[in-house]
């Protein structure tokens, strides 16, 4: 019962943000995606004559898409209720930045790098590879030789790999150190964004490259042949016991390895490790993100790690702990939300998933029978279209789902409203204004209230507003 409530509360309110923000989503998601179909045009056409400045197109165009999916979600944060809330009660533990909204560009450098991480691990960054094979395909036909790209031509991602790396952790400490003037930083900071876009998209295309050739080796290994001897020397001495489903003991162990790494991990990693990283992102695109080593590791591995954080090993680390950590510490968030919450989200996250891969796929079915080039082309289409009808929705649902976390686990208070009273109205600082029927009652009844601002410092908890509500804070309350 508990989580049908949870799933029908974050239904209802992923439903009711998308319609608020609806028009500025759906801006960015079109923005975002025109940017990206037209880096994959521009890089197919570039072809062989000129790889690097290819490279380049391609890159800027994926970069173009993920900076938009960032501001997606910076521009719905006057819909949420949770940081203003904590502009008022400021609990110990949450970073300053969650209610003092950053700039646009101070968001973008710190959330692009976490972005582009997700991307990498995900296949994210491979699907947009194999959609840039399948444009050169349209431009140069089966002609390899004039594509825009090729795994086989690894060295070259090495070095550029290696030499956007130095740039950019030398201008990075240039800025830092020496570069005062507001502007000068800023055009900097946009020199190093690209520049950490192209690098992490060099290093994937290298690191893919090089498990393609290293993984026969290692099956050629002589440790792991004996090991693939024994296992199944095994199986043909485990007798073979008829099961119910009509497997024997050892049909069901030889297929049960190959099920577990192409059907149940994979499918674990998109479903439950994927959404959970994208409500994390979503944490720190909304300020969630200064924390130190030790505030994500506790006890002695957390006091020695800390040393990272100065001398030569802390600028060499600096881009880990700045950009990276803070990851950790959003997914430390949502789960303390507890187990309710982040079952509902992540079943309507599935349901989000499988609903735009079915979409894409039926503007397939529509489209019905052609030849191979005009499938090719008609692909980039159809999967950005599904995109940009999905997109906004399932961003919507990770702004509820971070809202929703942040005031069950800080107490701040977070109540339901009829859509008709959701107004999009803003104060000066660019955040929902909140009124005194809005805040809790401990609020509003100074010396009036067993629930009064002394008690609440004296006993350092916060009660919710919602009797029989789990949302409590146990900390120092700074008024």
């Amino acid at each position: 019962m508990r989580l049908l409530q949870d799933l029908m509360l974050l239904g209802s309110e992923t439903i009711t943000i998308w319609l608020q923000a609806f028009t500025r989503l759906t801006f960015w998601c079109a923005l975002g995606l025109t940017g990206a179909l037209l880096g994959l045009f521009g890089s197919a056409a570039l072809g062989s004559t000129n790889m690097t400045l290819a490279l380049v197109v391609f890159v800027l165009g994926v970069l173009t898409k993920i900076v938009c999916l960032i501001m997606m979600l910076h521009s719905a944060r006057e819909v949420l209720q949770s940081p203003s809330q904590l502009g008022r009660i400021k609990p110990v533990g949450v970073p300053e930045t969650v209610f003092h909204p950053s700039t646009a560009l101070t968001t973008l450098l710190a959330a692009t790098g976490p972005f582009l991480l997700t991307y990498a691990l995900w296949g994210l960054v491979e699907q947009e590879i194999t959609h840039l094979f399948g444009m050169n395909i349209v431009f140069h036909g089966a002609a390899t030789e004039h594509w825009s790209i090729g795994m086989n031509r690894w060295p070259t991602f090495l070095g550029i790999a290696i030499v956007l790396l130095v740039l950019k952790q030398s201008v990075q400490f240039v800025s830092d150190r020496w570069i005062k003037h507001p502007r000068r930083r800023t055009v900097l900071s946009i020199i190093v964004l690209g520049m950490e876009g192209m690098w992490v998209f060099a290093a994937f295309a290298v690191a893919t490259s090089l498990w393609s050739l290293a993984f026969p080796w290692i099956m050629r290994r002589s440790i792991v042949v004996r090991a693939m001897d024994a296992w199944y020397t095994l199986l043909d001495a485990i007798p073979s016991i008829d099961l119910p489903f009509g497997l024997t003991i050892d049909q069901l162990l030889l297929e049960s390895g190959p099920w577990v790494m192409e059907v149940f991990l994979p499918a674990m990693a998109d479903y439950v490790a994927l959404p959970l990283f994208w409500l994390a992102l979503t944490a720190v695109v909304h300020g969630w993100r200064e924390f130190h080593v030790h505030d994500v590791v506790t006890g002695r591995p957390g006091r020695h790690l800390s040393r990272m954080e100065s001398g030569l090993l802390g600028v060499l680390t600096k881009d880990i702990r700045e950009k990276y950590l803070p990851v950790l510490a959003c997914l430390r968030l949502v789960v303390r939300s507890g187990p309710y919450f982040v079952g509902a989200y992540l079943i309507l996250a599935a349901i989000g998933q499988f609903t735009q891969a079915n979409l894409a796929w039926t503007l397939h079915q529509l489209i019905g029978p052609r030849n191979d080039t005009i499938l090719i082309s008609v692909a980039q289409f159809v999967d950005q279209t599904a995109e940009l009808i999905m997109l906004p929705l399932l961003s919507a649902l990770y702004l509820t789902a971070f809202d929703r976390a942040v005031s069950n686990t800080t107490g701040a208070h977070w109540q339901r409203r009829p859509l008709s009273t959701r107004k999009s109205t803003t104060n000066d600082a660019g955040t929902s204004p909140v009124t005194r029927s809005q805040l809790p009652q401990s609020q509003t009844s100074r010396g009036r209230s067993s629930r009064s601002w002394d008690s609440t410092v004296t006993t350092g908890r916060i009660s919710s507003p919602d009797p029989g509500s789990p949302n409590t804070l146990v900390g120092t309350i700074h008024t």
